[in-house]
């Protein structure tokens, strides 16, 4: 295969990325894939550039995925590539894994919460940079109670952000199975339509014009806790657990809803 076809498939070293495979992984896997019989080391060389040592280490992890296997020759060793239908394979495993861990954490949570003792205080806590934003989003997403109250800018971080971990929330959030109540600024122009589950979702309804520009930060309230997101620029979050203070923001957003508008969809 020349290295034009090799170009031509740098489109899918992502996608295999986001199936868990390293850059180095999908641009061998994708120059071995190409041979219907069994390849040397030399030759895998050839077409993808790579030294000789970072080959035999690639080789060994993709062998460990069960996507490359060893030949038998009289000279050399030689490799044979799995077909594609092992990476689904190796997907189904890795969600049965991800459900039987699932399984195994609601009987710990519950262990868990039984040791540590309830707290009568006001906790807050202050999360810096995007990890920290995503630390805050996954307790949301991962709520005892599955329902939300939301303030949101136009502008807010799940829009700014990566179009990956947006994903990752939007098939987390619907996984389980999380209704809101939403409350947007005025929207944007030429802002997208939502669909029918979305707004049964979401109930989005748009707030007093006089709130329009006055905020960034995206407030999000679930189980006892606030959760208050800035924009993509100031990447911070703050988490605020008190029963008193989860009232207060309840009833301010009550009163909020009251005086906002309905979604409404165009014709």
């Amino acid at each position: 295969m020349c290295q034009c076809i090799m170009d031509s498939m740098d489109h899918l070293i992502p996608q295999l990325e986001a199936l868990g495979l390293g850059t180095t992984e999908s641009k061998l896997y994708l120059a071995g894939l190409s041979y219907v019989e069994a390849v040397g080391a030399s030759e895998l060389q050839k077409r993808t550039g790579l030294k000789r040592p970072t080959i035999y280490h690639n080789l060994s992890l993709l062998a460990s995925r069960g996507l490359v296997a060893k030949a038998s020759s009289m000279n050399s060793t030689l490799y044979t590539f799995s077909s594609p239908a092992q990476l689904e394979r190796g997907v189904e495993a890795e969600v049965r894994a991800a459900k039987s861990k699932m399984r195994n954490l609601a009987h710990l949570l519950t262990e868990l919460e039984s040791v540590q003792p309830a707290s009568t205080q006001t906790l807050v806590k202050h999360f810096e940079g995007i990890q920290g934003i995503k630390t805050v989003v996954d307790m949301a997403l991962f709520c005892k109670t599955p329902q939300w109250r939301i303030i949101a800018p136009v502008d807010n971080f799940f829009r700014a952000f990566d179009e990956r971990y947006a994903q990752y929330y939007l098939v987390t959030r619907k996984r389980h199975n999380i209704k809101s109540r939403t409350l947007w600024e005025s929207p944007a122009p030429n802002g997208r339509e939502l669909t029918s589950q979305e707004i049964s979702d979401r109930q989005p309804r748009y707030l007093p014009e006089v709130m329009r520009g006055q905020f960034a930060a995206t407030t999000i309230l679930f189980d006892n806790k606030i959760a208050i997101i800035t924009s993509l620029d100031e990447q911070s979050a703050i988490l605020i657990e008190s029963a008193e203070v989860s009232s207060l923001f309840g009833a301010l957003f009550e009163g909020l809803w009251a005086a906002s508008t309905p979604y409404v969809a165009a014709p």
